[in-house]
């Protein structure tokens, strides 16, 4: 005759298991409304197109050292969320001159994130001061990679019915408020500030028509890489 306990022995194994399987149930339900739930709900990463012209004589009256067109752009961001990574190769020759740099590299990065530098550019003053951020220097050593801010006007001559004035700092430097929306068009007009060395020392550097520069845009927010193209300076 079987006493309580050795009933008990027998039940127990199948209660583990129907608990093993309900604790498995509710772990695999849980992920699959996470993954179908919660994680679709997360904003889409942002997408645009950047254009960039290039002018390898600097800027004239009638055009900036550097062009950048937005045909397309998708998602809600600012020029505030972006760097602007550029890298350049020193040719072996220049004019059928060999140049010394020949081969090194000169990556230079644009920030948008100016207020991690205690810039303030929503005041709507003309002056801003950028003594607390690091700024683009001809004595600089362009083979040494830096991080900078760009402190020229981007002057956003198009672009969601803005009208850009001087007293609109938020809009008119990279790294405001400006959305970036289809049809915007930035003007680098400061060519030397954008690439990160003195590009008019073409005996040094050999940069003139016919450079190639690589650019990359970057989402700092997602990190979601918007542009990444070769460039071909034109003068």
């Amino acid at each position: 005759m079987r006493t309580d306990n050795e009933k008990n022995d027998g039940v127990s194994p199948v209660v583990g298991v129907m608990l093993m399987l309900v604790v498995t149930i509710i772990v695999a339900a849980l992920v699959a409304a996470f993954a179908g739930g919660l994680g679709s709900s997360a904003p889409p990463a942002p997408s645009a197109g950047f254009d960039f012209t290039i002018h390898a004589g600097g800027k004239t009256a009638s055009y900036p050292g550097v062009v950048c067109e937005i045909p397309v752009a998708t998602g809600e961001f600012t020029s505030n969320q972006l760097k602007i990574i550029t890298t350049y190769v020193v040719p072996d020759t220049y004019n059928g001159v060999p140049l010394t740099n020949a081969g090194k590299t000169i990556t230079h990065t644009i920030t948008g994130q100016v207020e991690d530098y205690g810039i303030d550019l929503s005041s709507g003053s003309a002056s801003v001061s950028w003594a607390s951020a690091p700024v683009y220097s001809a004595s600089d050593d362009p083979f040494v990679p830096k991080t900078q801010v760009y402190n020229a006007p981007i002057v956003a001559t198009t672009g969601n019915g803005l009208t850009v004035g001087y007293d609109m700092n938020d809009y008119l430097y990279f790294g405001g408020n400006a959305p970036i929306a289809s049809g915007t068009e930035w003007w680098f007009k400061e060519i030397d500030r954008f690439l990160g060395f003195p590009t008019t020392e073409r005996t040094i550097y050999g940069f003139t028509e016919g450079s190639v520069v690589h650019i990359t845009v970057i989402h700092v927010p997602s990190g979601t890489v918007l542009s990444d193209q070769d460039v071909t300076a034109l003068w």
